[in-house]
């Protein structure tokens, strides 16, 4: 924490600790780096596909692109899913807002699988990874704007029972911090035992 921080913060945790610009930046870009370390998201990676359709896409992009020099990665950002089987990682947009809701939502179906849950999924010969997996959505549209990365922040929802479960899960962060986290985190001990 710097003099500017109490200065000028720009965002302030549930703990009451505020970030300025510069420590926020170096907040988040950590977190993300605890994840990808955490999960060992990189290990023994080789080529890195980042699905880019939100901003999300590009942060992850402008984060690995920091690492990958140092970690021999290369890095490749397109709009879609990829086609061939060589890629080794396919890092995908959810953060901790998504994990939350796609947990509630496959609670409520009839034949829950949870085959999607987690930072990182084995898929056939693909794998995909998370690296904005305990990062908020606020967080994220902060972290583009500071550092001027332009895009939608989310894609339109058409399914209103999804959007209404989206709005729920907002209006219980608002009114208990921490909830999205506390989903995650309960799911993450149980998921064993659960696939």
């Amino acid at each position: 924490m710097c003099r500017q921080c109490a200065l000028n913060p720009v965002y302030e945790l549930t703990n009451k600790r505020k970030f300025c610009k510069n420590c926020f930046c170096r907040y988040f870009e950590k977190k993300v780096l605890h994840t990808i370390r955490k999960y060992l998201l990189l290990d023994n990676t080789k080529r890195v596909f980042v699905i880019c359709k939100t901003i999300k896409g590009k942060i992850i992009l402008n984060i690995l692109d920091k690492i990958a020099k140092k970690r021999g990665i290369e890095v490749i950002q397109s709009r879609s899913y990829p086609k061939t089987k060589k890629y080794e990682r396919v890092a995908i947009e959810d953060c901790i807002d998504d994990e939350a809701f796609s947990i509630i939502f496959v609670m409520m179906g009839k034949n829950p699988s949870f085959d999607f849950i987690g930072p990182k999924i084995k898929k056939g010969n693909l794998i995909f990874i998370k690296p904005l997996y305990y990062c908020l959505d606020r967080e994220i549209k902060l972290y583009a704007k500071i550092n001027s990365i332009k895009g939608k922040t989310k894609l339109p929802e058409k399914n209103p029972l999804k959007s209404r479960i989206s709005d729920f899960i907002d209006f219980m962060e608002e009114k208990h911090p921490e909830i999205k986290n506390a989903i995650v985190n309960s799911m993450l001990e149980i998921l064993p035992a659960l696939k």
